[in-house]
């Protein structure tokens, strides 16, 4: 096998852009049949090809593609040579026979799957042959600009009428305008698993083409016999200097492949916020943090039950650790803060990746309804957090505070029909955004095998269940008469001054 050479790495990855801008040059018929025929060779799973490529060339044409074009996608589109509708067929398995002689039953086999298995399958491979489209695209002397941004179903009714096609993403291709092209961005991080024993390739030289691979990417992360090596540099180290700087750190060999660069704590910590993945850990640690508090929050409200002596005695004990509240508060703080911070990047993160929604729901998500809306009910968790800081906390809202008797704060409120139902409708959104919540922790750490997506709801849903029913059935058992008020006094140092009775209003 010949090795590609410095030349050809960068024609194909490092120096490759995505172009927004377009040199009035036309790509003649023979430059996109040579481009098909490279983007097809390429190995797929069982050598399927379900690849189909529609190129949109003529003014008319493209007059028919602009309504299904996102705003931000319409004039790249109309100026470049070439548009093309880079889709998959779902009839694929009717060309097996043609395409794998040696296995003349795996057509009839694939035929045979379920339909949403043989889309995810042609949709799979077709997104594989999509990437050989642009590296083809690449190879051919084209440059190559991808978008997401548009309506599939009206691109499949206006140009895949009555075919088995769906359109998969577009591609504008021609001659980019070095003018408007972009420098190298950072790309996001990479995860290579090494072979075992690694040399480094002839013609790539390492150190020297180091800062190459680092330019598209701020960190390249890599495991090796289960140890994990980290890679990093900072963007602006590039250039002559950034090259004498990464020549002078120190060098770790792996297995035969020598890289340069030491990483610090600091590196780490900033590279784990700076990851879709490392914000995901972030997420799901607070939110283990915070599950932890709403269990124990919670067992510790219904001791209600059990009288005014016992809601005293838990509030005193509190109390009594003075130090270890202020802790646990600021730990409690900083996690909300963290989590909401890294909801919001998340967030932020799925629309710049998809600016156009998905035309058709979703059904492949095992808590679509409360995935979805996580983002509402994490809003109405926060300011139902603030909410019950403020009545049963510093009781300004709600109704009655006494410090000294907490069990007579939260009758009183829960005597108030509206407080009660803000209770209640803030603990039932709780429960949705708990049972997604518990179900993506998983998901967040790895644990994310199929086989145990069952375990992982019932889990899921059995905690949110078990938190929601004992959260709830405070105010309803308030409202039904099956908790009074109590006339008992009490009188704690910790609690405050003895004394002072009832601040704000009464009931």
């Amino acid at each position: 096998m010949t090795l590609a050479t410095d030349d050809d790495l960068r024609l194909l990855f490092l120096d490759a852009r995505t172009h927004n801008g377009w040199l009035d040059k036309p790509v003649d018929d023979d430059t996109l049949r040579r481009l098909y025929d490279l983007a097809r060779m390429p190995p797929t799973a069982a050598n399927t090809n379900p690849l189909r490529l529609v190129f949109v060339k003529s003014a008319a044409a493209k007059e028919r593609l602009r309504p299904a074009l996102a705003a931000g996608n319409v004039d790249k589109t109309m100026a470049a040579p070439v548009t093309a509708i880079v889709a998959f067929d779902v009839a694929f398995a009717e060309k097996m026979g043609e395409l794998f002689p040696a296995r003349p039953e795996m057509g009839a086999n694939m035929a045979k799957m379920p339909e949403a298995a043989r889309d995810r399958f042609a949709l799979m491979n077709g997104s594989l042959q999509g990437a050989y489209v642009i590296l083809a695209a690449r190879a051919v002397g084209l440059d190559a600009g991808p978008m997401g941004g548009f309506d599939n179903a009206r691109v499949d009714a206006e140009f895949l009428a009555g075919t088995t096609w769906r359109s998969n993403f577009l591609l504008n291709l021609g001659y980019g305008d070095p003018r408007e092209a972009l420098s190298a961005q950072p790309a996001a991080l990479v995860r290579n698993r090494l072979p075992h024993r690694l040399s480094p390739p002839a013609g790539l030289s390492i150190p020297r083409e180091l800062p190459h691979i680092l330019r598209r990417s701020r960190a390249l992360e890599c495991e090796f016999r289960g140890r994990v090596c980290l890679f990093s540099a900072q963007i602006e180290a590039f250039g002559d200097s950034g090259r004498r700087r990464l020549a002078a750190g120190s060098a770790r060999t792996l297995g035969g492949l020598t890289a340069t660069g030491e990483t610090t704590g600091m590196d780490s910590a900033l590279r784990l916020r700076s990851t879709t993945v490392g914000i995901k850990a972030i997420m799901a640690v607070t939110g283990a943090v915070l599950f932890g508090f709403v269990v124990i929050h919670m067992l510790g409200n219904l001791q209600l039950w059990l009288g005014a002596q016992a809601m005293h005695d838990y509030a005193v004990s509190l109390r009594k650790v003075h130090g270890l509240i202020w802790v646990a508060r600021a730990v409690l703080l900083g996690s909300v803060l963290a989590h909401a911070w890294s909801a919001f990047t998340l967030v932020q993160r799925n629309r710049a990746a998809r600016p156009v929604a998905y035309q058709h729901a979703r059904r492949d998500q095992a808590t679509n309804y409360a995935a979805r809306t996580m983002p509402i009910t994490g809003v109405v968790v926060l300011l139902y957090i603030v909410y019950h800081l403020l009545h049963l906390t510093l009781g300004v809202v709600g109704g009655a505070h006494d410090p000294q008797n907490p069990y007579n704060n939260v009758v009183y409120g829960f005597q108030q029909v509206p407080v009660a139902v803000i209770y209640i409708v803030a603990n039932l959104l709780l429960s949705v955004h708990l049972f997604h919540g518990g179900y993506a922790w998983f998901n967040s750490l790895g644990l994310s095998n199929p086989r145990y997506a069952g375990v992982k709801r019932a889990f899921a849903m059995g905690l949110a269940g078990v938190i929601t029913l004992g959260n709830v059935a405070l105010p309803v058992s308030v409202l039904a008469g099956a908790v009074q008020p109590t006339n008992e006094t009490f009188c704690s140092p910790e609690l405050g001054p003895c004394g002072e009775g009832v601040v704000g209003p009464t009931p």
